[in-house]
């Protein structure tokens, strides 16, 4: 067992280390995640990854949809204006600015 993951179990003979919770531990890069918490990248992969959560939500409600047997015509990602646009089978697909 690394002496991180001993630390954050609060197993390390004689330390007086109090117990690190998850959060703190990857905000501290404990677990070694390699991201770093300050200046505009860290802002920049938090859109990202939010945009892929919310990205794979959606394809689950149009998925979901399709399973059902509902007729989907229209399916869109965002909002605003569509950056993209494209039609595969009967349904047209939309990638939007925001």
């Amino acid at each position: 067992m690394s002496s991180a993951l001993a630390r954050l179990r609060g197993n390390v003979a004689g330390s007086s280390l109090p117990l690190l919770s998850f959060a703190g531990a990857a905000a501290a890069g404990v677990l070694g995640s390699g991201f770093q918490l300050d200046g505009p990248a860290s802002v920049a992969e938090a859109l990202a990854v939010l945009a892929a959560i919310i990205a794979v939500h959606e394809a689950g409600h149009f998925s979901a949809a399709r399973l059902q047997g509902i007729h989907v015509t229209q399916f869109a990602i965002g909002f605003g204006p569509a950056l993209v646009s494209f039609k595969v089978r009967d349904t047209i697909l939309h990638v939007h600015l925001l």
